[in-house]
């Protein structure tokens, strides 16, 4: 009897950067988005309640991508280097 089960990869999502407001992360989202990259922010309401403390223990809103779509998400935003030197 065969299994109904497929073997699912486990995939890596790494922070591809950390943006200081939401107008920033939205228009780096939008971006990716466009050419097709996967994407999602987190922080988003923690940065957006309590700005002041943005940039204060890693904190911000992360832009979030696929490891496999790094190398191509650095070049869509105009950068061959990590843009977050905790990356």
């Amino acid at each position: 009897m065969q299994s109904c089960y497929q073997k699912i990869n486990p995939v890596s999502i790494i922070r591809l950067i950390t943006c200081q407001n939401v107008f920033e992360a939205n228009l780096l989202k939008g971006r990716l988005e466009s050419e097709g990259i996967q994407c999602f922010l987190t922080n988003e309401n923690f940065a957006t309640l309590l700005p002041v403390l943005n940039g204060v223990m890693d904190s911000g809103i992360h832009v979030m991508v696929l490891e496999t779509d790094y190398a191509a998400a650095l070049g869509i935003i105009g950068s061959d280097q990590p843009l977050d030197e905790n990356t």
